[in-house]
């Protein structure tokens, strides 16, 4: 608006300019402003000045336009984004693209649940089952309609909690082999992931939190060393086996970008303490590798990746 009410003052001035005797235009009968005053006036308080000759070319007065309404092509163009910290890179080189804030602490919500599943895969047999306690389907959320006493494997606990970001099956998985903040704390260290701490494997606590940096490290662990993760994630639909009564959940992902092309993988995340987080893997078709994109704290997470993502 402070570009169009401007261009509007230059406008109607250069219409007065043309139209009346030079050294008769004057409303305060003030002294003519220079090019740079007249930038520094907003739309509002814009005034006609007296502009004895010779003060103005044509010349200026149409560079001066030119420029503005340049300048406003150009702030429109520019991506409004949301999320309060972002990072993007290409994985393979490390290379770093954009960023805003990436070495800043921020609550990380569900995307806890991936040091989670690293514990998980590192610790569990997937193949082995596991029953669902009470206390685990008490969880905070419904995702997944779990009940107490169901027995799942574990591989198809870790896929419901990584597509549908279920709390029940994080608890499930945490209790199997007592994954707990210390645990987690640990193999964050292990990672190099030093300004990172965790208060629960689900991420309903505000407490835990990391950087986009740390977050960095923590992807790129799980994509070189069990891209079986993320390649869970990349499914748009998925079914997960209850092995008590031999029934069938067919399971929709959260995630947007399930099931496109060029999606490697990722994980979602909110509270109201964090808004929302997104880690998305794309594939890069220029051939570079994957790229990563990290956003958090964003009113509009999917939106702000796309924003991002390298065209």
């Amino acid at each position: 608006m402070k570009f169009q009410g401007l261009l509007l003052a230059f406008v109607i001035l250069i219409s007065i300019f043309l139209t009346t005797p030079r050294g008769q235009i004057s409303l305060l009968q003030a002294r003519a402003p220079t090019v740079s005053q007249l930038k520094a006036q907003s739309a509002e308080n814009f005034q006609f000045f007296t502009i004895p000759e010779g003060t103005f070319s044509m010349s200026v007065l149409e560079t001066t336009v030119g420029n503005l309404a340049t300048s406003s092509k150009e702030n429109a163009a520019q991506p409004k984004i949301s999320a309060q910290i972002f990072l993007v890179k290409f994985l393979n080189s490390n290379t770093t693209l954009k960023q805003l804030k990436s070495q800043d602490r921020w609550p990380i919500a569900s995307l806890t649940k991936l040091m989670t599943a690293l514990i998980a895969v590192e610790k569990i047999d997937l193949d082995s089952e596991i029953e669902l306690s009470k206390k685990a389907v008490e969880s905070e959320g419904t995702i997944g309609d779990f009940e107490s006493g169901e027995i799942y494997k574990a591989r198809d606990l870790l896929k419901a909690m990584l597509v549908l970001s279920s709390n029940d099956a994080a608890a499930a998985l945490a209790e199997s082999i007592g994954i707990d903040k210390f645990a987690m704390d640990k193999r964050a260290a292990e990672l190099g992931m030093e300004d990172t701490n965790f208060n629960d494997p689900t991420g309903l606590s505000y407490l835990n939190q990391s950087t986009a940096n740390d977050l960095s490290k923590l992807v790129d662990y799980i994509y070189f060393h069990h891209p079986e993760i993320f390649d869970f994630t990349k499914e748009k639909t998925i079914s997960i086996l209850e092995l008590g009564k031999g029934q069938t959940k067919i399971l929709n992902s959260v995630n947007e970008f399930s099931g496109q092309p060029n999606f490697l993988g990722g994980k979602t995340g909110f509270i109201d303490e964090s808004k929302g987080n997104l880690i998305s893997l794309f594939n890069d078709s220029f051939g570079r590798g994957p790229i990563l994109i990290i956003v958090l704290g964003s009113e509009d997470r999917f939106g702000d990746t796309l924003w991002l993502l390298p065209k």
